[in-house]
């Protein structure tokens, strides 16, 4: 039974040293070893993260492709860089906070960035196009204050079945106004 246990403790004080490697951005990601089929993370000061899905460039060039997270698909050797438009360059980033499970990725940012070059034509005919815009909106508002005035014009006609209320003071308000007036001045309200 001794020997059980001390077999035990031997095997519990075994460290594992595992690999770590940069992304190109300086995310510090950890593996058995950077090869197909090992389990990845994304090392943080207090936890490990599983890394999300995606393909991710290394420090030294070489892509890490992830299909399940937290597992490698493959390392692909570094791709000799072409000439890329400005339009076709995804940039992925991964942030990690340190409130979240260690077993779920806290936030995946993915952003892709679009340069267009306009010709003076092209802003020519944009201002055109404001300024078209700009007169539409002018006479929709005519409109709508044509509209107000009718429909103002058309609650205020006379109706002779109605009878009006008046008030009736009997004391004229710029006059002095004494204890007595204003009672009834409230008296008529």
């Amino acid at each position: 039974m001794a020997n059980v246990i001390d077999k035990i403790k031997q095997l519990l004080s075994v460290q594992v040293k595992l690999e770590q490697m940069k992304l190109d951005n300086g995310t510090v990601l950890e593996a058995d070893a950077f090869e197909a089929g090992n389990a990845i993370f994304i090392v943080s000061e207090e936890d490990r993260v599983a890394l999300p899905i995606g393909e991710y460039t290394l420090e030294d060039g070489r892509i890490l492709v992830v299909q399940v997270e937290g597992e490698i698909a493959e390392v692909k050797d570094a791709m000799p860089q072409e000439e890329a438009p400005v339009e076709e360059a995804p940039e992925v980033e991964v942030e990690v906070e340190a409130e979240a499970a260690p077993s779920t990725p806290k936030k995946i940012v993915e952003s892709t960035v679009k340069e267009s070059h306009f010709s003076k034509e092209d802003v020519d005919a944009l201002k055109a196009e404001i300024e078209n815009l700009k007169t539409e909106l002018a006479s929709l508002k005519e409109v709508k204050e044509e509209v107000v005035e009718v429909e103002l014009a058309q609650t205020l006609k006379h109706n002779p079945n109605q009878k009006a209320e008046r008030e009736v003071h009997l004391y004229a308000q710029n006059s002095p106004q004494t204890t007595f007036t204003r009672v009834l001045n409230k008296l008529n309200k």
